[in-house]
């Protein structure tokens, strides 16, 4: 994967309204490089599924490589998140 690729570069521009805050901050965050979203963001991706593909690789690199940065609301979701999509639910 390359450091740029960001959702935007996956799922081309965004069209259409953002009418809760949710929609909001993935539309936010479209535009931003994959690694440098952070966890909870990565893990709201995955549970939206949007652009599962390669949010899941990039989930899985953190599980291995990083520290956890403290942005999700309590641990684990972007563990569940990985689960979640391992296991087909």
């Amino acid at each position: 994967m390359t450091p740029t690729l960001a959702v935007s570069d996956i799922l081309g521009p965004w069209s259409g309204d953002a009418p809760t805050g949710l929609i909001q901050r993935c539309r936010e965050a479209r535009d931003t490089p994959l690694e440098s979203l952070n966890d909870l963001m990565v893990a709201t991706f995955l549970n939206q599924n949007i652009a599962t593909k390669h949010m899941l690789i990039e989930a899985k690199r953190r599980m291995k490589d990083q520290k956890r940065d403290e942005t999700e609301h309590f641990d684990g979701p972007l563990l569940e998140a990985i689960d979640r999509l391992q296991s087909g639910e």
